[in-house]
């Protein structure tokens, strides 16, 4: 199911903006780690897609195994290919809330990797 009515609204930077966010989406390209806010805190970002990138967030935040991680997605339209078993209301929700910050707690989809720490 495509939801294509959550229209992306591109965010007025400025230009040493873009040059950090393009810094940063190398670092984590290259599975590295990096800090970036979120609406109410500062957080650590990896690729959830690389374990070994996951494998760093564990460690450095010294986080329990059975303590899960965040998974930040760019548009609610990719939300299948990030989760499964995804509820009608997760459909429903965003129409009243977004833009902004909306938190959901799904499954992750069997084909993006599990990863703990070694």
């Amino acid at each position: 199911m495509e939801h294509t009515q959550y229209r992306q609204r591109k965010p007025d930077l400025a230009p040493e903006q873009y040059d950090q966010i393009t810094a940063a989406a190398q670092i984590l390209h290259q599975g590295g780690t990096v800090a970036f806010t979120t609406e109410t805190i500062y957080s650590l970002g990896a690729d959830v897609t690389n374990s070994a990138a996951i494998n760093k967030i564990y460690t450095i935040k010294q986080r329990l195994i059975n303590h899960q991680l965040t998974v930040h997605i760019r548009n609610i339209s990719n939300l299948h290919y990030w989760a499964q078993a995804i509820p009608v209301s997760a459909w429903a929700l965003p129409i009243h809330f977004l833009p902004g910050p909306l938190t959901f707690i799904l499954q992750l989809s069997r084909h993006i990797p599990v990863s703990c720490p070694d």
